[in-house]
């Protein structure tokens, strides 16, 4: 089947748009210059990832007053190998030189010592610069790899672009490209500033050092107010339009990166970057508004504090001043979570002697008597509560005093509408009248905010719940209502109740007010027959889920915490024993067995800890309620490994077992743990406490196997491996409290006649959008002829066989039809796999044309994708791998996996491939069996390339058969004699060693130093070069005289290996290779002995 439109032409109208519209400066297509592709570009080999002459032209252009002595000097800082650092700190190396240039010692005119500071890019004029759009350009590493587009500015690769066909899934661009040439050619990336993954239909963006699911989506070119991709729009078209646009990459390089803990590039997302310019904006007009620079509301979970952050960086570079930033909170763990951004953001320098956990104390305010003086020093921040702002006792009466009169205060307030900030907040504007304010909030602002806009002004930006569910930078919530019939009416529990709650540590007041007027709600919700029914619902939900993420459970105080988990543990391992007892009845080696013994390990190695606020004496406090926090408080104080990690970075980390946690305020704001994925709410909450709580559900976060580990793209060729994506976060409610979150913003609506955006939706709408997704797969396969009710209803087992082989061999016709089918079928699995444990009892679902098939519609598509996908064994012989199943296929189809029968390894000179061309014409599902051959090949040439790098051109023609099968011909006849063909050129390859008179490694070599046009004489000489270098490596490795142990991490080490590489050529090659292609033929083979050290393989060992 053709494609009609291919890779190919998406790269040619890329090409098209950043030239014709854009008005890049030049463009190259390497593809179509082979021969003088390196002269173009303006390099001498194929290592080299940065373009010279480009880069001199704009260092004299940037800085017309230096010398050229001074210019080479910035020029070698910025090239220089980076070979020995990690592809985050060589990254990080050069974006901070782009960002602030170098200093060059030297002299002036009258010889006087001076430092000169030379720019790399010109950020006050982005057209200035030199933007260059280079096509398929082929970078030689430790292997050689080929990107797609790769954008240069002054000579320097910032943009990385891979592209797929529509018909293939841009995951694919991450996990079979990205991957590898991070690995291959990481030179590349030093000066990377995004990458971008597309199939035109699907485009993701991100930072080097992202995770899949960490990429993001580009939605909007220049305004918030712009509508999302319209369905006649294709998505790369408007990515295009807004990412690359000359300004945009230019200040996202300047003002846009952050680089987080040492680990972590953070570039801004869509929403930050326009975001945080209007904010920018708001701060440079602070005259005119009166310094209400805005409301900034991004919903949970979209990076609000990288925001903050993001914005005190541009301010700092790009506004003149000197700014005293002053960051509010109003809880101690917030100010922490926003301190250690900043931290770890490198925006703040840890002081002498202090340590991270401990934080430079001089930017965070210790109590309220220190703000006159932190507000008027030299130092750019200060991070302090709220209540800092209260006034001091001995005053009272007295109005708060003013601490500064300077205009040069900008103060950033998270959550600046909660009740906390009544009283204090019109203290702090007294204390800094002529102070610009910025309110950043994740929930928007209700009827009860005005207080907030007075102070404030209107939104200056805003990202709500269906904006950041759209771009993928947040999952849907849905949550289930199943409140215990004991519960009395929720119109009893108004609203200063649940504000009274709010807080875990309770003053006497609070404490006396709970028990005079609402002794009766209390005693409902902590009623012991209530709790425990609770805790048998949740032991039952976890461990039954589809995406086994971690679990939250919240309570409304602390000791209603404490039982609710002692109540779970204590169903929790009633449990087990059940399973036990099921797992004995079942017979062994039975599916079904194997899955309650994979949910018995997961459940025993499942820890749950209460994680609550420390008081004083609380021992004796929870002792006295016949409960014992002292094994919880050793857990919350304990620290792990050598990085002494807490207790939130343990729940945080998905391999930790610690699963399920027991809170009733702590870690409900300000804290985040994107495999958080189930909460089990307890506690009456309304309006921004609720949205903030429910929001920790909400982060997107890596699959996860059915054993509750990490997934990997290669788990999909192991079944009991099988990875379920985060496609939802789920609330189940025992309180009741979602009407009240519906009243709450009942009058909030989006602008322009939108729909009232919820935070969350009913579990209902969760399963609609599993109907949706089997509803086009169903239309998908008729689409093609291939009606799924021949699989789910045909009565008798042999028929179902001869439907499932049918229908696979269709598939198999492309790689494309592959494809298409199996993001169908993953989008059933993971609705699926969503909506458990409900959906396991489908006869108590609500009304749906599936209900009661869900199951066997489910598991006929994933056993055709088995079938499609199968690989061949490693030692499995290509005409053997597609042996017919051993056992029937039961009634639910739920069968064993078809059976590869292990043989020994093949050879290809044992293969008669006339004898195999009869037997594949009598097949009759050639379409499968031609699958089998094609696996068979890329395996032979992928071990063949394994021992020599240079068949790389064998491989690139292999996938040039498959794609013109793929996208010219269907002729499968025609399909399996080009890959006769090739098989036979394959067989010769492998007799060339010997033919050569030389060793498999011996002929690599030679092959790395073999040119075109040799005479027989000279050919031999190049023999002889080949075999005397690999014995001088034998001999210096035994030596241990120059390849000492790691030498390749050490610069003098490599000068000394390179020496000897090219000595010994230098005796041995013919005088016909001069200097130029001896140079390059020299720095080939030591980029080769390099590459195959760092790889521990060293065949000269």
């Amino acid at each position: 089947m053709a494609n009609y439109i291919s890779e190919n032409d998406i790269e040619a109208d890329c090409v098209r748009v950043l030239m014709d519209e854009l008005r890049y400066d030049e463009h190259l297509n390497l593809w179509q210059l082979p021969d003088d592709g390196n002269a173009r570009f303006g390099r001498s080999q194929s290592a080299e990832v940065v373009r010279p002459g480009t880069l001199r032209q704009s260092l004299r252009k940037l800085n017309p007053t230096l010398s050229n002595a001074v210019l080479d000097e910035a020029a070698r800082e910025l090239t220089k190998s980076r070979a020995q650092q990690s592809l985050f700190d060589a990254n990080q190396a050069i974006t901070r030189l782009l960002r602030e240039g170098h200093d060059v010692p030297t002299t002036d005119v009258a010889g006087n010592y001076v430092t000169e500071r030379v720019r790399f890019i010109d950020f006050t004029h982005p057209e200035a610069n030199h933007f260059c759009v280079v096509q398929q350009l082929t970078v030689r590493g430790k292997a050689a790899r080929r990107p797609d587009l790769v954008v240069y500015v002054n000579g320097l690769p910032m943009v990385f672009v891979e592209l797929k066909n529509a018909v293939e899934s841009t995951q694919q661009a991450y996990a079979k490209n990205l991957t590898d040439y991070r690995r291959d050619i990481p030179a590349l990336f030093h000066y990377n500033l995004v990458v971008v993954l597309s199939n035109s239909i699907d485009t993701k963006v991100g930072s080097l050092t992202a995770n899949y699911e960490q990429f993001f989506n580009w939605e909007k070119v220049a305004a918030e107010s712009e509508t999302p991709v319209p369905t006649n729009e294709v998505d790369l078209l408007r990515v295009l339009r807004g990412l690359f646009q000359k300004h945009v990459l230019i200040d996202l390089l300047e003002n846009f990166v952050l680089f987080y803990a040492n680990r972590a590039k953070i570039v801004a997302r869509n929403h930050q970057y326009l975001g945080v310019n209007n904010a920018v904006d708001a701060f440079r007009q602070r005259g005119q508004n009166g310094g209400k620079l805005g409301v900034f509301w991004h919903t949970q979970g979209s990076g609000k504090s990288f925001s903050m952050a993001f914005f005190v960086q541009k301010v700092q570079r790009k506004v003149k001043g000197t700014f005293k930033f002053v960051i509010v909170t109003d809880r101690e763990d917030l100010e922490a979570q926003i301190y250690k951004t900043f931290v770890r953001s490198g925006k703040i320098e840890l002081t002498q002697g202090t340590s991270k956990s401990s934080g430079a104390q001089t930017y965070r305010a210790p109590d309220g008597a220190s703000l006159p003086g932190m507000l008027t020093d030299a130092s750019p921040y200060v991070f302090t509560l709220i209540n800092k702002f209260r006034i001091n006792p001995n005053h009272k009466g007295l109005p708060y005093p003013k601490l500064t009169d300077s205009a040069d205060v900008v103060v950033l307030v998270d959550e600046a509408h909660r009740s906390q900030y009544a009283d204090m907040g019109e203290n702090m504007h007294r204390a800094l009248p002529n102070a610009s304010y910025i309110a950043f909030t994740g929930t928007p602002l209700l009827d009860a905010d005005e207080k907030t806009k007075e102070w404030f002004g209107d939104y200056v930006s805003r990202y709500d719940f269906a904006d950041s569910v759209a771009d993928g930078s947040t999952v849907p919530i849905f949550y289930q209502n199943r409140v215990p019939k004991v519960l009395l009416q929720n119109d009893t529990l108004n609203e200063e109740y649940a504000e009274i709650i709010e807080d875990e540590n309770l003053s006497d007041e609070q404490q006396e007010r709970l028990t005079r007027q609402y002794a009766n709600v209390t005693t409902v919700i902590t009623d012991k027959d209530r709790l425990e029914t609770i805790a048998k619902d949740i032991v039952q939900h976890f461990p039954d889920r589809g995406y086994l993420g971690k679990g939250m459970v919240i309570s409304i105080d602390k000791f209603t915490a404490l039982r609710m988990h002692d109540f779970v543990k204590r169903y929790w391992e009633e449990r087990i024993k059940e399973l036990r007892g099921q797992i004995n009845a079942l017979p062994i080696g039975s599916a079904e067995r194997a899955h309650l013994e994979m949910k018995r390990k997961w459940m025993r190695e499942t820890e749950m800890c209460v994680v609550v606020s420390y008081e004083a004496d609380e021992d004796s406090k929870f002792s006295k309620a016949g409960l014992d926090i002292r094994p919880h408080r050793a857990m919350m104080n304990r620290t792990w490994g050598d990085d002494h990690e807490t207790i939130e970075d343990v729940f945080r980390n998905p391999a930790e077992p610690l699963r399920l946690v027991f809170v009733c305020a702590k870690w409900l704001t300000g804290f985040d743990a994107p495999t958080v994925s189930t909460l089990y709410l307890d506690k009456p909450m309304q309006n921004h406490t609720l949205m903030q709580t429910i929001a920790r559900a909400n982060r997107v976060a890596p699959a996860l196997r059915t054993n509750g580990s990490v997934a990997t793209p290669d788990d999909a060729s192991a079944e009991e491996l099988v990875s379920h994506e985060k496609k939802a976060g789920i609330v189940i409610d025992y309180i009741g409290v979602f009407t009240r979150l519906e009243k709450a913003l009942a009058k909030y609506a989006r602008p322009s006649g939108k729909k009232r955006d919820y935070p969350a939706e009913v579990f209902e709408d969760l399963l609609g959008c599993l109907d949706a997704a089997i509803t086009e797969a169903i239309l998908f396969m008729a689409s093609q002829g291939l009606p799924v009710t021949q699989l789910t209803d045909s009565p008798q087992t042999f028929d179902k066989l001869a439907q499932f082989q049918a229908f696979a061999d269709y598939l198999s016709r492309t790689e494309e039809l592959k494809k298409e089918f199996s993001v169908f079928q993953t989008a059933i699995t993971s609705f699926y796999e969503a909506c458990k444990p409900d959906i396991l009892t489908e006869d108590l679902l609500p009304a749906s044309p599936y209900r009661g098939r869900y199951r066997r519609i489910k598991e006929v598509f994933e056993y055709l994708r088995k079938i499609i996908s199968r690989k061949l064994d490693d030692t499995g012989d290509f005409d053997g791998a597609r042996a017919k199943a051993d056992q029937l296929i039961d009634e639910s189809i739920v069968a064993e996996a078809y059976v590869i029968y292990n043989t020994a390894a093949v050879d290809l000179s044992d293969i008669d491939f006339d004898a195999l061309q009869q037997k594949f014409q009598a097949k009759p599902y050639k379409h499968l069996a031609i699958t089998d051959m094609v696996d068979f090949l890329r395996q032979q040439v992928q071990k063949m390339l394994n021992r020599n790098v240079n068949r790389v051109d064998l491989a690139q023609k292999l996938n040039d058969i498959i794609a013109n099968y793929n996208t010219v011909s269907s002729d499968v006849e025609a399909f399996f004699k080009a890959l006769k063909e090739y098989a036979e050129q394959l067989r010769e390859e492998e007799k060339r060693a010997a033919a050569e008179g030389l060793t498999e490694e011996e002929l690599e070599i030679f092959d790395l130093l073999f040119k075109d046009e040799l005479s027989q004489s000279d050919k031999n000489k190049v023999k002889t070069a080949a075999q005397h270098l690999l014995q001088k490596l034998q001999e210096a490795n035994i030596q241990k005289t120059v390849l000492t142990v790691d030498w390749y991490k050490d610069v003098m080490l490599q000068g000394r290996v390179r020496k000897l590489v090219g000595d010994i050529l230098n005796d041995d090659l013919p005088d016909s290779y001069d200097r130029q292609v001896f140079t390059e033929k020299r720095d080939t083979v030591y980029q080769h002995v390099y590459n195959l050290a760092e790889q521990g393989q060293r065949y000269w060992a």
